[in-house]
């Protein structure tokens, strides 16, 4: 009996024990819980504390924001202080302004009443116009007429220009046989005729036509040479030529100078030179331009020159007025007056061109026959001359040419109308270049 009681004591402390058993159990899955929420808890207060300190710094840098706000706030105060003031100002301007308006409104006023008066002006001028309009009519046909009448007047007036010019050269000519005329009255030159009256000498009768022929000559070389700017410009191809001819010094002679442009480049170059004219009223004129000229032949001049004198010799469009041996004796001449190595340089119209050969060169009358340059040049070498060359200058503009970009127009073709340009229309001049052997 007491072990069954025994033992079912021990059965009930068992029961009791698992009881317990399951209680720790309990107890220590609470523990366990209570540790992960303490660790949990640990890691916030961190995270916190981290937090705690960024969120300081914050902090920091707004108060930093809160003091820059209040000094722009302080600022805006002043801004707002002025502002008022300003207002104030305009109040008082605009105050002033009306008053303005005012005294504008009380002068439109008056405007009203003037442009009132206007009106009634403007109708009286209306009237006034339209009466003038019929007077202006009746001037436009006087207008027409008096424009028509000025036209011949200008025209008139140019005729005139050219008549004086006429006058001023020949008188220019003139004034020197005038002169030589009173030498010979004065000195008793002159013929007494049949009928006891007293008449100039023959002589100084024909210098008074040579001068007029002179004029004559010289009022056609300003018509048909050409501008002399023009001529300016073509002589200056000669300049350089005739500085190196000269450069060891020497005189340099422009035979047939005619209005002396090669003299002026020379002059503008420092240039000794000289020009030779048969031409009176060409000789005038130069000589009042200031130019080194001579009244003379020539031949004259070449038979009185030295031997070996002349640096250069010069005749722009002279040896076509020669005959043929004139031509002979003008070489020789200028071969014996030039410095050994000295220049020849002849310009004449180049007649392997077919428009001046058959017709430019004719529109001189006092031209003698055509020079063609390749016989020349035979004949001057032959004389002795050396170092002969041939050039053609001044080719006659594009626009008197033949086309040669014709829209359909073939190689061959432009190649033809190239050989009928250099034919027809190339240069119209050519210089022929020769120096005087040096001497051994």
């Amino acid at each position: 009996m007491r072990n069954e009681e025994a033992l079912r004591v021990i059965d009930s402390r068992l029961e009791q024990l698992e009881k317990w058993g399951a209680k720790v159990d309990d107890i220590a899955a609470g523990v366990a819980a209570v540790q992960d929420r303490l660790q949990g808890l640990e890691n916030a207060v961190r995270a916190l504390a981290e937090s705690g300190e960024t969120t300081a710094k914050r902090l920091a840098a707004a108060d930093e924001g809160v003091k820059a706000i209040v000094a722009r706030l302080n600022a805006a105060d002043e801004g707002i202080k002025a502002i008022g003031k300003f207002n104030e100002d305009i109040v008082k301007r605009l105050d002033s302004a009306d008053e303005g308006v005012k005294a504008v409104a009380k002068r439109l006023d008056s405007t009203d009443e003037s442009v009132k008066a206007l009106g009634k002006t403007n109708e009286e001028t209306a009237k006034r116009l339209n009466a003038a309009d019929e007077g202006v009519k009746g001037l436009g046909e006087v207008s027409e007429q008096a424009a028509a009448r000025l036209v011949s007047i200008e025209a008139g007036f140019k005729e005139l220009h050219g008549l004086v010019d006429d006058l001023q050269l020949r008188n220019a000519a003139i004034g020197g046989v005038f002169s030589e005329l009173k030498e010979k009255l004065a000195s008793g030159n002159f013929t007494v005729t049949a009928g006891g009256k007293k008449e100039a000498a023959p002589s100084v009768i024909d210098d008074f036509e040579k001068a007029w022929q002179s004029a004559d000559y010289e009022l056609f070389e300003d018509e048909s040479r050409g501008d002399v700017a023009d001529i300016r410009e073509r002589l200056g191809f000669y300049v350089p030529l005739l500085e190196k001819a000269a450069g060891g010094g020497g005189l340099i002679a422009d035979l047939g100078c005619g209005r002396g442009e090669l003299l002026e480049l020379l002059k503008e170059k420092g240039l000794s030179a000289i020009g030779i004219d048969n031409n009176e009223a060409a000789v005038i004129r130069g000589k009042k331009a200031g130019l080194n000229m001579e009244c003379k032949d020539l031949f004259q001049y070449l038979r009185e020159a030295k031997e070996g004198s002349l640096a250069a010799v010069t005749a722009m469009h002279v040896i076509e007025h020669m005959t043929p041996s004139e031509q002979g004796e003008f070489l020789a001449l200028s071969l014996k007056a030039l410095k050994p190595g000295g220049l020849i340089a002849m310009e004449t119209p180049n007649i392997m061109n077919l428009h001046v050969a058959s017709c430019d060169f004719y529109s001189d009358i006092t031209h003698v026959r055509p020079v063609h340059p390749v016989a020349l040049r035979n004949r001057m070498k032959q004389m002795g001359y050396k170092d002969i060359d041939i050039k053609f200058l001044h080719p006659f503009p594009q626009s008197e040419q033949l086309i040669l970009d014709a829209p359909g127009l073939s190689e061959e073709a432009k190649k033809n109308f190239e050989k009928i340009n250099d034919l027809i229309w190339g240069c119209r001049d050519c210089v022929i270049l020769a120096t005087k052997k040096e001497k051994i």
